[in-house]
């Protein structure tokens, strides 16, 4: 069977219709996955305390997968309550295991990622490019900005080095440098009273 023989050409819009049509799901799976979701909210309520879980319980939907992960995550976490067959005597590990069930029987959670796949498509990935658009553009506007910035600093150095040299000071310490020329008053007045300007410091 070559590639293109396999490939199945599928509208995104059409694809939650075609895996029903198609009897991949049941036509209930709407009323199934309220069903889950409200065993999914029941569970959350009592979780053992863990980075990752309290990362998953923050993101905005918890989905088949996510619940996979909290699954691998519980059968560390509790360990301590396997018996001598080795399963899970813990609640959590069987309230987690029975949305998983539910999420596998019919192929529910063929429907959710479906749906979930046409949302990022439609909305989010949108979305994101807009807002990554936006964050391009205020990336450019700050460099625009930053050699704005640069070239005018340039040019103050340059008019501060002139202004120091006009005061004969070397601007290291302004304030020092423009005191210690007052020792220099005197002289200047007199050699301006002798009209000699050359020999002014």
């Amino acid at each position: 069977m070559t590639i293109d023989d396999s490939t199945i050409d599928i509208h995104l819009t059409k694809l939650v219709d075609w895996l029903v049509d198609r009897r991949h799901c049941s036509k209930d799976w709407n009323e199934r996955s309220v069903a889950i979701r409200a065993k999914v909210q029941q569970a959350i309520l009592d979780m053992p305390e863990h980075d990752e879980i309290k990362r998953l319980l923050g993101s905005s939907y918890l989905d088949y997968f996510c619940c996979l992960k909290i699954v691998e995550i519980l059968k560390e976490t509790e360990k301590e309550s396997k018996n001598m067959f080795g399963m899970y005597s813990s609640q959590r590990m069987k309230d987690w295991r029975t949305i998983i069930s539910n999420y596998e029987k019919n192929s529910i959670y063929l429907v959710e990622s479906g749906q979930i796949l046409q949302r990022n498509v439609a909305f989010e990935i949108p979305a994101l490019k807009k807002h990554i658009g936006k964050c391009q553009q205020i990336r450019d506007e700050c460099h625009t900005r930053h050699a704005e910035l640069d070239k005018t600093i340039h040019e103050i150095e340059k008019q501060y080095a002139q202004l120091c040299t006009d005061m004969s000071i070397k601007g290291d310490n302004v304030q020092r440098e423009l005191i210690e020329r007052i020792e220099y008053l005197p002289n200047i007045c007199t050699e301006l009273a002798n009209g000699d300007k050359n020999s002014i410091p």
